[in-house]
């Protein structure tokens, strides 16, 4: 039997570009930057309410997750 799958990884890193696999690049600077705002009012104002926030990956489709014809 010839079974062809997709791959798809997470945080778009070099090696993730490399293998040309498919990924979903993650925001981590503004992730950190929500985390420092969060921890310093935290410190700052001892009744802060943490602030949540979604903050929307984006899909970068490379050659692992495409079905080629045989």
């Amino acid at each position: 039997h010839n079974k062809r799958i997709a791959v798809t990884g997470f945080d778009n890193d070099m090696l993730a570009d490399v293998l040309s696999l498919t990924t979903v690049s993650q925001p981590i600077t503004k992730a950190a930057k929500l985390l420092v705002e969060n921890l310093m009012a935290q410190i700052l104002e001892q009744h802060a309410a943490p602030k949540e926030e979604l903050l929307q990956g984006e899909l970068i489709v490379r050659d692992s997750s495409l079905i080629k014809p045989q």
